[in-house]
C-alpha cells in the first residue's frame, strides 16, 4: 500500500493520539478501548495504513495487537458466505 502524504499525516496522528491514551489507561479502560478500535476498524476510520505508521515509528506493542485481530477480525467477517454468522 503506497501512502499519499495526506493518508500518511492522518495515520501518523491517529497513531501517536492512540498511542497517548493507552499510556493513560488502566486494564479495563484498555479492553473498552480495544473494542472501540474494533469500531473504528469496522467503519474505516482506522485502517492498515495506521498499522504500517505504527509499526515504523512507535512499535507499540499493544496498539499492534489490538489493531492487528482488529483489521483480521474485519477480514474474516467479509470473507463469510452470506447467511452465516
Amino acid at each position: 500500500m503506497i501512502l499519499s502524504d495526506r493518508g500518511r499525516a492522518r495515520a501518523v496522528q491517529i497513531v501517536r493520539n492512540v498511542c497517548g491514551l493507552l499510556e493513560k489507561l488502566d486494564l479495563n479502560e484498555q479492553a473498552a478501548l480495544e473494542l472501540l478500535i474494533k469500531e473504528w476498524v469496522a467503519s474505516n476510520v482506522i485502517d492498515s495504513a495506521c498499522l504500517q505508521v505504527n509499526y515504523i515509528i512507535t512499535v507499540n506493542a499493544e496498539w499492534m495487537r489490538m489493531l492487528t485481530k482488529a483489521l483480521k477480525d474485519k477480514e474474516s467477517s467479509l470473507q463469510k458466505p452470506a447467511g452465516f454468522p
